[in-house]
């Protein structure tokens, strides 16, 4: 199902400095590819809980929100997607008015809830399925006023990768749908040791580490170079950390930058 963007940067708080750059089409774009990536395009997964996790995952991009007293083990977007739709003039939910913490403290107290359809399901939802666009541009509002920038300044180096990248729509997006993925790589609790014949290392798996990884890369395209370089960082996680039944996933997702957008 495809959705539209309703309003124009300037209405939503969009930063100026980047939103000349984003026409409503390609936010749609946007929006549409992550939408699909993570809930295959289906509004009964705006609010999910995967197996094995310790959070639910919520709108359109599955942003992260962890129940209270929880560790919180990788980057946590959703109240701040909430904070933000907030300063965008929507209403929440009155019981998110007064706390924007998860209220399930795990997945079985959350499916409960959920098969039961009961309020706070129905009303989050509702709020979810009426402001994709919205949830499309905070998504690249964080990515440069925050991803981007923090990046940049950690490494100085990456910046010709990265306006590589910028130059085309498909190049962009793959920055923007990677870091939104699997994070910006600057979070020094997500980290794993990789261990080789030769040695053993620590490594990331963010956005840095893909940009850091591209000089590996004997491709000339760049999309292609970054499509290849989130391949190998998503590998070496994955065998590392026992996960590799999810790796032909997230290949399928990197392995599509490489199409035309």
């Amino acid at each position: 199902m495809k959705f539209k963007i309703m309003a124009m940067a300037a209405c939503i708080g969009v930063s100026a400095s980047y939103a000349t750059k984003f026409t409503s089409d390609m936010v749609s774009k946007i929006g549409e590819h992550i939408w699909q990536s993570e809930t295959k395009g289906d509004d009964n997964k705006l609010i999910f809980w995967k197996d094995g996790e310790n959070h639910a995952s919520c709108g359109i991009g599955h942003f992260v929100w962890f129940p209270s007293d929880i560790e919180k083990t990788c980057d946590e977007q959703f109240p701040d997607l909430l904070r933000y739709l907030q300063e965008e003039g929507v209403s929440l939910p009155h019981w998110l008015e007064k706390d924007l913490r998860c209220p399930w403290p795990d997945k079985t107290t959350f499916d409960t809830a959920k098969n039961k359809n009961e309020v706070y399901i129905q009303e989050l939802n509702r709020l979810l399925s009426t402001t994709r666009d919205k949830q499309a541009y905070f998504i690249i509002k964080r990515f440069h006023e925050h991803v981007l920038a923090e990046i940049t300044k950690s490494n100085a180096e990456l910046k010709t990768s990265i306006a590589q990248l910028k130059k085309t729509q498909k190049g962009l997006f793959a920055m923007i749908d990677y870091a939104h993925f699997k994070g910006s790589g600057l979070d020094p609790k997500e980290r794993f040791t990789f261990t080789t014949k030769n040695e053993s290392k620590e490594y990331g798996w963010g956005l840095k580490q893909v940009l850091e990884e591209m000089h590996n890369s004997g491709k000339e395209d760049i999309v292609e170079k970054f499509s290849d370089s989130a391949a190998v960082v998503l590998l070496r996680r994955s065998l590392s950390r026992r996960e590799i039944d999810w790796f032909d996933g997230w290949l399928i997702r990197v392995e599509a930058y490489k199409n035309d957008f």
